[in-house]
């Protein structure tokens, strides 16, 4: 009997609301304790619900796929494009725009400027972006700047003495169509013999702002006859002045050397030469790969038309959506005269 009528008290004590808590010290109300567990019930049932709904619902994530590091194979297989970039047109040289069009400098009556937004069809942008020089190649600086170098010739001659050079001037440009030429000599043959002539430069630019230029020519006391070895030489101004690189890049009778980078750390070259193994008007497109941009390592001919009446001439290599594309000036023989045209081959790398 007193065991029931204590169990009494402490209901009543219950009903109340002066229950404590013994941890906090603090004391809750029936109503407050009510309202935590219906919280927690809540609580409880929503987690069991989106752990449901995620059991039978499972999310769906869109992985954006890592971007291929393309690589350019020792081995290369260059496929011709058909038609013609640019008709009529020689010494292509090519800058890819902040907006995934290329623009195409090429010399027809005078260096002109194209634009395309798949890199075949071309279409006139500029007629004339430098009211001097026939023939220059043009690189896009990290600065925004755009940068051409081209050449031209100075001099006389007298009787059988010729005191004619040639010589690299510079223009530069803010957007790429007018380009403002800077009057100074940057970089001359040496000597004063016709053997002394530069070929068209290419200017790449390395880490750090250092240019460097790839020419041919300064064969000057050495192998007279041939056309000319590839050599450099390099700026750390930005183009203004420049100092002979020292040896010889590359030992052959070559003209008009293209480099290109690829995403390994690796530096091609191209070039345009006749070939050593046949008496012949040809030209091909031949090249070498080097780990520091000086030292090349030769990969023999890339791209020929196996003809005695075709030369191909001027190569430029730039990225292109399934691999590499090369543009280069091909030069027929037809009546017995010479017809030029600005085609492209492709390098297949995915």
């Amino acid at each position: 009997m007193k065991k029931r009528l204590a169990f009494l008290f402490v209901l009543l004590l219950v009903n109340a609301g002066c229950v404590s808590q013994p941890d906090t010290g603090k004391e809750v109300s029936t109503t407050e304790a009510a309202t935590t567990t219906t919280e927690l019930t809540t609580t409880t049932a929503t987690t069991a619900s989106t752990i449901a709904d995620t059991t039978t619902k499972p999310t769906t994530t869109t992985t954006t796929p890592p971007a291929k590091t393309r690589t350019m194979p020792e081995k290369q297989d260059w496929v011709m494009e058909d038609g013609v970039r640019i008709a009529d047109g020689i010494s292509p040289s090519v800058v890819k725009l902040s907006d995934g069009r290329y623009r195409m400098y090429a010399t027809v009556n005078s260096i002109g400027s194209y634009v395309s937004s798949d890199g075949l069809e071309y279409a006139p942008e500029k007629s004339s972006v430098l009211n001097a020089g026939g023939i220059a190649r043009v690189v896009r600086l990290s600065n925004g700047i755009y940068r051409m170098t081209y050449s031209t010739v100075e001099g006389k001659s007298m009787g059988f003495q010729s005191e004619k050079r040639v010589y690299f001037k510079s223009a530069t440009s803010k957007d790429g169509t007018v380009f403002e030429p800077e009057n100074v000599m940057r970089f001359q043959s040496k000597g004063g013999t016709a053997y002394t002539s530069l070929s068209t430069p290419d200017i790449f630019e390395f880490q750090g702002g250092l240019l460097r230029m790839y020419y041919t020519g300064d064969m000057f006391g050495t192998d007279f006859g041939r056309e000319g070895f590839i050599r450099s030489a390099s700026s750390p101004d930005g183009g203004v002045t420049w100092k002979r690189d020292d040896n010889v890049r590359i030992m052959h009778e070559a003209m008009n050397p293209d480099v290109v980078k690829t995403p390994d750390g690796r530096y091609y070259i191209y070039y345009a030469a006749r070939p050593e193994d046949r008496d012949s008007r040809a030209m091909d497109i031949y090249a070498a790969v080097s780990d520091d941009g000086l030292k090349y390592k030769d990969l023999g001919i890339v791209l020929s038309s196996g003809r005695d009446d075709i030369r191909y001439n001027d190569p430029i290599v730039v990225e292109a959506l399934e691999g590499y594309r090369m543009y280069y000036s091909e030069t027929t023989i037809e009546s017995g005269e010479e017809k030029t045209a600005i085609k492209s081959a492709l390098l297949k790398t995915d």
